[in-house]
Protein backbone atom coordinates (compact mmCIF):
# COMPACT_ATOMS: atom_id res chain seq x y z
CA UNK A 1 0.00 0.00 0.00
CA UNK A 2 1.80 3.27 -1.47
CA UNK A 3 2.25 5.84 1.79
CA UNK A 4 2.58 9.32 2.45
CA UNK A 5 3.67 11.12 5.59
CA UNK A 6 2.15 13.90 7.11
CA UNK A 7 3.83 16.42 8.75
CA UNK A 8 4.64 16.53 12.10
CA UNK A 9 4.58 20.58 12.00
CA UNK A 10 3.53 23.33 9.71
CA UNK A 11 3.93 26.95 10.29
CA UNK A 12 1.49 29.39 8.79
CA UNK A 13 2.47 31.08 6.21
CA UNK A 14 0.10 34.22 6.27
CA UNK A 15 0.38 35.42 9.28
CA UNK A 16 -2.81 36.82 10.84
CA UNK A 17 -3.99 38.64 14.19
CA UNK A 18 -4.67 37.13 17.48
CA UNK A 19 -7.83 36.01 18.06
CA UNK A 20 -9.56 33.82 21.15
CA UNK A 21 -9.67 30.96 19.42
CA UNK A 22 -5.94 30.17 18.23
CA UNK A 23 -4.51 29.50 15.01
CA UNK A 24 -3.45 26.03 15.21
CA UNK A 25 -5.01 22.71 13.45
CA UNK A 26 -5.05 19.89 15.21
CA UNK A 27 -5.33 16.22 13.95
CA UNK A 28 -4.13 12.82 14.88
CA UNK A 29 -3.82 9.00 13.73
CA UNK A 30 -2.21 6.32 14.92
CA UNK A 31 0.62 7.02 12.66
CA UNK A 32 2.30 9.71 10.19
CA UNK A 33 2.63 7.25 7.28
CA UNK A 34 -0.72 7.10 5.78
CA UNK A 35 -2.26 6.57 2.52
CA UNK A 36 -2.50 8.67 0.03
CA UNK A 37 -6.38 9.67 0.09
CA UNK A 38 -5.91 10.13 4.18
CA UNK A 39 -3.02 12.25 3.00
CA UNK A 40 -4.78 15.11 0.67
CA UNK A 41 -7.58 14.79 3.42
CA UNK A 42 -5.43 15.96 6.01
CA UNK A 43 -3.58 18.63 3.18
CA UNK A 44 -7.02 20.33 2.65
CA UNK A 45 -6.66 21.64 6.50
CA UNK A 46 -3.00 23.25 6.00
CA UNK A 47 -3.87 24.22 2.30
CA UNK A 48 -7.34 26.14 3.26
CA UNK A 49 -5.74 27.79 6.49
CA UNK A 50 -2.47 28.89 5.52
CA UNK A 51 -2.87 31.66 8.31
CA UNK A 52 -3.02 28.64 10.99
CA UNK A 53 -0.27 26.58 12.21
CA UNK A 54 -0.87 22.77 11.64
CA UNK A 55 -0.04 19.89 14.24
CA UNK A 56 -0.28 16.10 13.66
CA UNK A 57 0.48 13.98 16.45
CA UNK A 58 0.82 10.25 16.31
CA UNK A 59 -0.98 7.48 18.58
CA UNK A 60 2.58 7.50 21.08
CA UNK A 61 3.01 11.48 21.32
CA UNK A 62 -1.16 11.62 22.33
CA UNK A 63 -0.04 10.06 25.40
CA UNK A 64 3.41 11.83 26.10
CA UNK A 65 0.86 15.12 25.58
CA UNK A 66 -1.73 13.81 28.03
CA UNK A 67 1.13 12.49 30.39
CA UNK A 68 2.97 16.08 30.38
CA UNK A 69 -0.49 17.72 31.53
CA UNK A 70 -2.37 15.56 33.76
CA UNK A 71 -1.14 11.72 35.00
CA UNK A 72 -4.75 10.98 35.59
CA UNK A 73 -6.10 11.78 32.37
CA UNK A 74 -2.98 9.34 31.64
CA UNK A 75 -4.43 6.72 33.32
CA UNK A 76 -8.15 7.33 31.84
CA UNK A 77 -6.50 7.21 28.57
CA UNK A 78 -4.83 3.64 29.46
CA UNK A 79 -7.62 2.08 30.66
CA UNK A 80 -9.64 2.24 27.42
CA UNK A 81 -8.53 0.35 24.17
CA UNK A 82 -6.73 2.12 21.37
CA UNK A 83 -8.53 4.17 19.26
CA UNK A 84 -11.07 6.97 18.41
CA UNK A 85 -12.41 6.90 22.33
CA UNK A 86 -8.38 7.32 23.28
CA UNK A 87 -8.31 10.13 20.71
CA UNK A 88 -11.30 11.42 22.32
CA UNK A 89 -9.30 12.23 25.55
CA UNK A 90 -6.46 13.57 23.76
CA UNK A 91 -8.10 16.33 21.59
CA UNK A 92 -9.46 17.55 24.35
CA UNK A 93 -6.94 18.01 26.57
CA UNK A 94 -4.79 19.18 23.42
CA UNK A 95 -7.77 21.83 23.18
CA UNK A 96 -8.16 22.44 26.74
CA UNK A 97 -4.33 23.56 26.70
CA UNK A 98 -3.54 24.98 23.81
CA UNK A 99 -6.85 25.82 21.90
CA UNK A 100 -7.07 25.96 18.19
CA UNK A 101 -9.03 23.81 15.87
CA UNK A 102 -9.17 19.57 15.76
CA UNK A 103 -10.44 18.13 12.63
CA UNK A 104 -10.68 13.99 12.45
CA UNK A 105 -8.17 12.45 9.33
CA UNK A 106 -10.76 11.76 7.57
CA UNK A 107 -12.69 15.25 7.31
CA UNK A 108 -12.31 17.64 4.37
CA UNK A 109 -11.90 21.45 4.53
CA UNK A 110 -13.91 23.05 1.64
CA UNK A 111 -13.95 26.68 3.69
CA UNK A 112 -11.21 28.72 5.00
CA UNK A 113 -11.54 29.08 8.67
CA UNK A 114 -10.77 32.43 9.82
CA UNK A 115 -13.96 33.41 7.28
CA UNK A 116 -16.27 32.33 9.84
CA UNK A 117 -14.58 32.01 13.22
CA UNK A 118 -14.97 35.25 14.72
CA UNK A 119 -12.10 37.30 16.83
CA UNK A 120 -14.31 36.54 20.20
CA UNK A 121 -15.58 33.00 19.30
CA UNK A 122 -14.87 30.72 22.17
CA UNK A 123 -16.56 27.36 21.56
CA UNK A 124 -17.36 25.96 18.32
CA UNK A 125 -19.13 22.52 17.01
CA UNK A 126 -21.68 21.07 15.32
CA UNK A 127 -24.85 18.88 15.97
CA UNK A 128 -24.45 15.19 15.65
CA UNK A 129 -27.61 12.97 13.25
CA UNK A 130 -28.81 12.76 16.45
CA UNK A 131 -29.32 16.77 17.79
CA UNK A 132 -29.22 15.61 21.41
CA UNK A 133 -25.30 14.72 20.69
CA UNK A 134 -22.20 17.05 19.16
CA UNK A 135 -19.88 16.09 16.81
CA UNK A 136 -16.81 15.96 18.41
CA UNK A 137 -14.83 15.26 14.98
CA UNK A 138 -14.60 19.07 14.16
CA UNK A 139 -14.30 21.41 17.56
CA UNK A 140 -13.01 24.79 17.42
CA UNK A 141 -11.97 26.18 21.12
CA UNK A 142 -10.18 28.73 22.92
CA UNK A 143 -7.96 27.61 25.54
CA UNK A 144 -9.00 26.59 28.73
CA UNK A 145 -12.75 26.62 28.34
CA UNK A 146 -15.26 25.37 30.94
CA UNK A 147 -16.69 22.85 28.31
CA UNK A 148 -13.48 20.99 27.88
CA UNK A 149 -12.30 21.27 31.58
CA UNK A 150 -16.34 19.98 32.08
CA UNK A 151 -15.85 16.95 29.93
CA UNK A 152 -12.11 16.06 31.15
CA UNK A 153 -13.40 16.10 34.79
CA UNK A 154 -16.77 13.77 33.88
CA UNK A 155 -13.99 11.51 32.12
CA UNK A 156 -11.91 11.38 35.17
CA UNK A 157 -14.97 10.61 37.42
CA UNK A 158 -16.52 7.71 34.85
CA UNK A 159 -12.97 6.05 34.49
CA UNK A 160 -11.31 6.61 37.80
CA UNK A 161 -14.40 5.22 39.56
CA UNK A 162 -13.76 1.14 39.61
CA UNK A 163 -17.67 0.32 39.29
CA UNK A 164 -18.32 2.61 36.47
CA UNK A 165 -15.15 1.42 34.85
CA UNK A 166 -15.86 -2.36 35.37
CA UNK A 167 -19.17 -1.82 33.06
CA UNK A 168 -17.19 0.20 30.41
CA UNK A 169 -14.82 -2.44 30.09
CA UNK A 170 -17.74 -4.99 29.76
CA UNK A 171 -19.08 -2.74 27.06
CA UNK A 172 -16.65 -0.35 25.65
CA UNK A 173 -19.85 1.49 23.80
CA UNK A 174 -20.54 3.09 27.10
CA UNK A 175 -17.38 5.12 26.12
CA UNK A 176 -19.67 7.34 23.65
CA UNK A 177 -21.26 8.91 26.21
CA UNK A 178 -18.56 9.63 28.22
CA UNK A 179 -15.77 10.47 25.88
CA UNK A 180 -17.59 11.05 22.70
CA UNK A 181 -20.66 12.62 21.18
CA UNK A 182 -23.02 12.44 24.01
CA UNK A 183 -20.31 12.78 26.72
CA UNK A 184 -19.76 16.30 25.02
CA UNK A 185 -23.66 17.46 25.23
CA UNK A 186 -23.55 16.58 28.58
CA UNK A 187 -20.30 18.96 29.57
CA UNK A 188 -22.01 21.89 26.94
CA UNK A 189 -25.63 21.51 28.80
CA UNK A 190 -24.10 21.03 32.36
CA UNK A 191 -21.90 24.19 31.60
CA UNK A 192 -24.52 26.19 30.16
CA UNK A 193 -27.72 25.38 32.64
CA UNK A 194 -29.30 23.20 29.60
CA UNK A 195 -31.47 20.51 29.71
CA UNK A 196 -29.67 17.36 29.33
CA UNK A 197 -30.91 15.66 26.34
CA UNK A 198 -31.80 18.86 24.73
CA UNK A 199 -32.42 18.52 21.17
CA UNK A 200 -29.51 21.60 19.84
CA UNK A 201 -30.12 24.04 17.06
CA UNK A 202 -27.62 25.59 14.67
CA UNK A 203 -27.12 29.27 17.09
CA UNK A 204 -25.10 30.53 19.32
CA UNK A 205 -26.21 29.28 23.31
CA UNK A 206 -25.20 32.02 26.25
CA UNK A 207 -25.35 30.84 29.43
CA UNK A 208 -23.45 31.20 32.63
CA UNK A 209 -20.90 33.73 31.20
CA UNK A 210 -19.98 30.53 28.97
CA UNK A 211 -21.08 30.75 25.03
CA UNK A 212 -20.98 28.14 22.79
CA UNK A 213 -21.90 28.54 18.94
CA UNK A 214 -22.95 25.57 17.12
CA UNK A 215 -23.14 24.70 13.65
CA UNK A 216 -25.51 22.72 11.45
CA UNK A 217 -24.59 19.11 10.13
CA UNK A 218 -25.87 17.68 7.29
CA UNK A 219 -26.47 13.94 7.52
CA UNK A 220 -27.13 12.47 4.53
CA UNK A 221 -26.26 9.38 2.40
CA UNK A 222 -23.61 8.21 0.83
CA UNK A 223 -20.95 9.06 3.76
CA UNK A 224 -18.91 11.00 2.04
CA UNK A 225 -22.36 13.30 1.03
CA UNK A 226 -22.07 14.38 5.25
CA UNK A 227 -21.16 17.89 6.19
CA UNK A 228 -20.70 20.73 8.37
CA UNK A 229 -22.16 24.03 7.17
CA UNK A 230 -22.85 27.84 8.50
CA UNK A 231 -25.73 28.62 6.39
CA UNK A 232 -25.69 27.43 2.93
CA UNK A 233 -21.87 26.75 3.03
CA UNK A 234 -20.29 23.84 3.53
CA UNK A 235 -17.40 24.34 6.04
CA UNK A 236 -15.90 20.49 5.81
CA UNK A 237 -16.95 17.17 4.50
CA UNK A 238 -17.34 14.56 7.34
CA UNK A 239 -15.55 11.68 5.08
CA UNK A 240 -13.76 11.50 2.24
CA UNK A 241 -14.35 8.54 -0.24
CA UNK A 242 -12.68 5.01 0.80
CA UNK A 243 -12.09 6.13 4.47
CA UNK A 244 -12.90 2.72 5.67
CA UNK A 245 -10.98 0.77 3.43
CA UNK A 246 -7.78 3.09 4.51
CA UNK A 247 -8.49 2.38 8.12
CA UNK A 248 -8.68 -1.51 7.46
CA UNK A 249 -4.82 -1.40 5.34
CA UNK A 250 -3.77 0.91 7.97
CA UNK A 251 -4.73 -1.49 10.59
CA UNK A 252 -7.17 0.48 12.62
CA UNK A 253 -10.40 0.26 13.65
CA UNK A 254 -13.34 2.93 13.64
CA UNK A 255 -15.40 3.57 16.66
CA UNK A 256 -18.78 2.41 15.26
CA UNK A 257 -17.02 -1.30 15.47
CA UNK A 258 -17.92 -0.48 19.59
CA UNK A 259 -21.19 0.83 18.68
CA UNK A 260 -23.94 0.27 16.09
CA UNK A 261 -23.91 3.82 14.51
CA UNK A 262 -22.70 4.81 11.52
CA UNK A 263 -20.39 8.81 12.05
Amino acid sequence: MPTHRIPKKIHSSRPAPARAIPRIVWQTFITDMVPIMMHKASESWSSKNPDCDYRFVDDAHCAKMIADFDQELLECYERIPPGAFRADIWRYCALYRFGGIYADIDTVCKYPMKKFIRENDQFIVAYDANKTKLFNAFMCSAPAHPVLEKILSNIKSALLDDEQYTHIKNDPSLLYDITGPGGLARAVAEVTGLPTGIQYSAKTYKAKGVEVKILRKLHKKPLWSRRVMIGMRTILLCKYEGYFEDIKKAGARHWSSSKNETA
